[in-house]
């Protein structure tokens, strides 16, 4: 636990995290750049160039020593507090840190353990150091899509059988006056899964 403790105060000290580093962090792990790939780090990294791509995340690319003559070798990193505050938003149960209010590069993200003196339950679907499942059961997953499907079209007047709705973009602005990040496409996809899933078929008109 000491030695979790010293690595993570390392890494609220960098001024800029790589994709790796930030993703292992969002998944509750101790950064480490000889981890293999798996599944789950393949998804939070999907997330990660997916808000960057979008603009939710920003990041900078520099490029270094050359390897030679012909080819410089370049490497993507995530400003510490913009990241901090990105990851903190969309894995609130997994990321150490808690964002400075400030924002500012110069301090330092403070570290959030559970009570337990370890690292949150990773969120649904996603699985931390090869630990126990923790996704959600079918019953359960469907009852979060009908509270979904039901506050879109009562709320937001969510049409499920429209091409593109406007809708989704009204819940992600909304969301985003909350400080919740979120991207249009995740809003669509599971808007349109619960839709399908859960939403009661209406009888074809004779």
């Amino acid at each position: 636990m000491e030695e979790q403790e010293k690595e993570l105060s390392r890494f609220s000290k960098l001024a800029a995290w790589t994709e790796y580093e930030l993703a292992d962090l969002c998944l509750g792990l101790i950064p480490d750049n000889r981890r293999a790939d798996n599944e789950e780090r393949n998804r939070v990294l999907e997330f990660i160039h997916r808000a960057a791509e979008m603009g939710e995340l920003p990041r900078k690319t520099n490029s270094l020593q050359p390897l030679n003559v012909h080819q410089y070798r370049t490497s993507t990193y995530y400003p510490r507090s913009d990241a901090t505050h990105w990851a903190a938003a969309n894995f609130p149960e997994t990321f150490p840190f808690i964002p400075e209010s400030g924002g500012t590069i110069g301090q330092e993200e403070k570290p959030r353990l559970n009570a337990a003196g370890g690292y949150p339950v990773a969120p649904e679907g996603l699985q931390v150091g090869g630990g126990e499942d923790k996704s959600l059961g079918t019953a359960e997953r469907n009852t979060l899509l009908k509270l979904v499907i039901g506050m879109a079209i009562k709320g937001y007047g969510y049409d499920p059988r429209a091409a593109r709705s406007p809708s989704a973009g009204e819940i992600v602005a909304d969301l985003q006056n909350l400080g919740i990040a979120i991207t249009d496409d995740t809003v669509r996809k599971w808007l349109k899964e619960a839709a399908t899933s859960v939403l009661p078929k209406k009888p074809r008109q004779s």
